[in-house]
């Protein structure tokens, strides 16, 4: 493939197992009640069905996908704070 091919489906060149796992979760799979979906359907099926079971990996994991995830050592915001300017004369 040259630089001025476009890979299948939007892929990337460089990345080849990037696109072998899109085009996996893409593909039908048969769910635990034997009905077929795409797999990635399947796969966000069971994670809901981990956080409402209580599982906080998965609530995480949910919530991060959906809000994006909370920058590393974040501090909390502790509202206004009172200043006191003074000028010396």
């Amino acid at each position: 493939m040259t630089d001025h091919d476009v890979p299948p489906d939007g892929g990337h060149a460089g990345k080849p197992m990037r696109a072998a796992i899109s085009a996996a979760l893409r593909r039908d799979a048969e769910g635990d009640d034997g009905e077929t979906a795409p797999a990635l359907a399947l796969i966000v099926d069971k994670l809901i069905t981990r956080a409402l079971g209580g599982d906080m990996s998965a609530i995480k994991e949910i919530l991060d996908r959906m809000d994006g995830k909370t920058a590393a050592g974040a501090i909390e915001d502790e509202g206004p704070r009172r200043v006191i300017v003074r000028w010396k004369d």
